[in-house]
């Protein structure tokens, strides 16, 4: 049980039209997802196994240590994210569109998970209005 708030920063990756996806399709949609995150954090240069991640089926949340300094999440993790997608997948097929949010604040962790109101600004700000209209085509 947690007793007391641990400042993180909170990188939520949602996965764009997932609801439209078959249930053949949806594993091999959240494969691309960490497949194109595991690659982007390392040419960011940092560890993946440092964060503590949640699956949301159709995107994740990483909670991503506080020594990470914040240039790096949102200048060097964001453009390795945006390059990661820009390339050709292996295979032929394409990367699965996404949407972002980065945020940090006071997050609340135990046995089953994490929560807080940082944690629910950064997943409502992932699914807001002005980002899916972003990604409309």
């Amino acid at each position: 049980m947690a007793t007391e708030p641990v400042y993180r920063a909170i990188l939520v990756v949602d996965v764009v039209g997932s609801s439209q996806r078959t249930d053949v399709e949806k594993p091999l949609m959240r494969e691309a997802m960490y497949g194109a995150l595991t690659v982007a954090f390392a040419r960011a240069g940092l560890r993946w196994g440092s964060c503590r991640r949640e699956d949301r089926g159709d995107g994740a949340y990483l909670l991503i240590p506080p020594e990470v300094p914040k240039p790096v999440l949102a200048g060097d993790l964001v453009a390795a994210i945006d390059g990661v997608l820009a390339e050709p997948r292996p295979g032929g097929a394409s990367w699965p569109r996404l949407r972002l949010s980065l945020h940090a604040g006071e997050v609340m962790v135990d046995d089953e998970g994490s929560s807080g109101l940082d944690v629910d600004l950064a997943l409502a700000l992932a699914g807001a209005a002005p980002a899916r209209r972003a990604l409309d085509v």
